[in-house]
């Protein structure tokens, strides 16, 4: 359905490197809190919202997938957010939830491909 899966898993895995290396002091290049909390501004997003929107919905483990990736994206900002306000603890906390959430992105992801993929 016109989407590099691969890609768009190794892009969430991204994030939680890129909040990890942010809280750590690395450069910070990660776009605005904004920015990171809006779920359709990344590939996957873009899928979720246009492609896999129009084919998909239908099927019940593509709104499980739109709301899994909205709320990881939520989590990221939050996490985002703390680390440029100073909140090196809270940060951390938030991360651990970033990590999860993006495997429920993944697992999401694949759930969805089980069922709707090419037979």
């Amino acid at each position: 359905n016109g989407l590099d899966m691969k890609s768009a898993l190794d892009a969430h895995l991204a994030w939680t490197r890129n909040l990890e290396q942010c809280l750590g002091g690395g450069d910070d290049r990660l776009p605005p809190t904004v920015t990171v909390a809006c779920d359709d501004c990344c590939t996957l997003g873009q899928w979720i919202h246009n492609d896999a929107g129009r084919s998909l919905r239908a099927f019940v483990e593509y709104a499980e997938l739109k709301a899994v990736h909205l709320a990881f994206h939520h989590i990221a900002a939050d996490t985002l957010g703390k680390i440029r306000s100073g909140d090196a603890a809270g940060a951390r906390a938030e991360l651990r939830h970033v990590r999860y959430q993006s495997g429920e992105v993944q697992l999401a992801l694949i759930r969805l491909y089980g069922v709707a993929g090419p037979k």
